[in-house]
């Protein structure tokens, strides 16, 4: 009994000691981690496609909490629709589009006053394209779905997803409200270049999308 009570007692002093330490690199590297998450609206530069929601999940290191050097990762996710137009590899001339974009960049970051601060950053990463076209069904029709001469009321179709993959960059300003020293509202601004030509770009010369966004961003640890 008394050996397990020293052993008791001295890891309770152990536990003590570590918490009086000061605290080790990592503790000191999750501090720098912030949380940013955001929504906005993706409008494409091109003629006949049409602007939809953004959404953002991102993971930001900072060097200071309101200033110096940051990096993040990103993924954007863009939906977006096209009107008489028929890109490459599909048969619809209207239809739907998303785009999830995987970012690396690295920024800088200033106040301008004592709560309000820009950043600005550069991203390049990838792109991947995603959209439908029709396709000859593989579906079976049940017995109710024959006629009377028991010929099938055929033929069937159905939507099938195309994908591309390209590589692209991405140019952002962020306008920020600091509400505490380790949290902030913020409005971006950013545009987003596809750095090989999308299957929307074949008949338009152009393939960016302007990017206006709404968010909020804290330092969890």
């Amino acid at each position: 009994m008394k050996r397990v009570l020293l052993i008791t007692a001295a890891l309770f002093a152990g536990i003590i000691s570590l918490g009086a330490q000061e605290p080790s690199g990592f503790d000191k590297f999750l501090k720098q981690i912030w949380f940013p998450t955001e929504f906005g609206v993706a409008t494409p530069i091109g003629k006949n496609l049409n602007g939809g929601l953004l959404t953002r999940v991102s993971l930001e290191w900072r060097q200071q909490p309101q200033k110096g050097l940051c990096a993040s990762a990103h993924l954007d996710t863009r939906f977006n629709s096209y009107a008489d137009r028929l890109p490459v590899g599909t048969n619809l001339t209207d239809g739907d589009m998303q785009f999830d974009d995987i970012f690396l960049g690295i920024g800088y970051r200033s106040m301008l006053s004592e709560r309000f601060g820009l950043a600005l950053y550069l991203h390049g990463g990838v792109s991947t394209v995603s959209y439908q076209s029709i396709v000859p069904s593989t579906y079976t029709p049940t017995s109710e779905e024959m006629s009377v001469d028991g010929v099938s009321m055929g033929p069937y179709y159905a939507f099938e997803r195309t994908s591309a993959t390209m590589p692209s960059a991405k140019l952002t300003a962020y306008w920020e409200f600091y509400i505490a020293p380790d949290f902030c509202v913020y409005l971006t601004t950013s545009y987003t270049q596809h750095l090989t030509r999308s299957p929307f770009a074949a008949s338009l010369g152009q393939d960016g999308s302007v990017i206006v966004s709404l968010g909020f961003n804290a330092a969890i640890f």
